[in-house]
């Protein structure tokens, strides 16, 4: 890969500097920022430009509801468990069984 692209090497510090690499990619990045003083300044402009994002932002805390719907969003869903011989279930198994005798029956 020719890292001296302008855009890519902008698009490799912006993905460095929010933590989007995969650790792999996080670690070549890491070696190519010891030989490259050009990286590491363009990695300086993106840490900075999104310290300064952080500059407005209030020290409130975040309420616990907010904080619940975050974990309710990004935890897996587990889906209630039903058993197995519950009603629409015992239908299903009578309905199968009911056919499959009338089909040995003809047969």
């Amino acid at each position: 890969m020719n890292y001296q692209t302008p855009t890519l090497r902008r698009a490799l510090a912006g993905d460095y500097a929010i933590g989007l690499m995969p650790p792999a990619a996080s670690k070549r990045f890491e070696q190519l920022l010891v030989d490259d003083a050009g990286l590491r300044e363009e990695l300086a402009a993106w840490q900075t430009s999104l310290a300064r994002l952080t500059d407005s932002v209030g020290q409130d805390p975040v309420p616990d509801r907010v904080w619940q719907a975050i974990v309710a969003r990004i935890e897996p869903q587990v889906a209630a468990k039903r058993p197995l011989l519950s009603g629409l279930n015992l239908v299903a198994i009578a309905c199968v069984v009911a056919a499959a005798v009338v089909v040995l029956a003809v047969f």
